[in-house]
């Protein structure tokens, strides 16, 4: 189950990083919806708190904001998927 989540982090950086080029803004709004979700399911953790900020940005980025924040957190969601993929 982890590792499952971990490859839609994985999946939802992708569709960030492709908000920049207009590229599969559907993808995208699955992927924002599926962090806000999961945000609000595991509400407390310091991760889950960060997720929903990223489910926020993912939001910002079909709207064409697109800024060093987007990266961090493209960033974040790698991280926290590869940790999810070894362990």
């Amino acid at each position: 189950m982890i590792q499952l989540l971990g490859v839609l982090d994985m999946i939802a950086a992708l569709a960030l990083f492709l908000t920049k080029f207009d590229k599969l803004e559907i993808m995208a709004w699955i992927a924002a919806g599926y962090l806000i979700i999961k945000a609000l399911l595991f509400f407390g953790d310091f991760g889950s708190i960060v997720d929903g900020i990223c489910g926020i940005i993912v939001i910002f980025g079909i709207f064409g904001v697109f800024g060093i924040v987007s990266y961090l957190a493209i960033a974040w969601l790698v991280t926290k998927g590869l940790i999810s993929l070894v362990s």
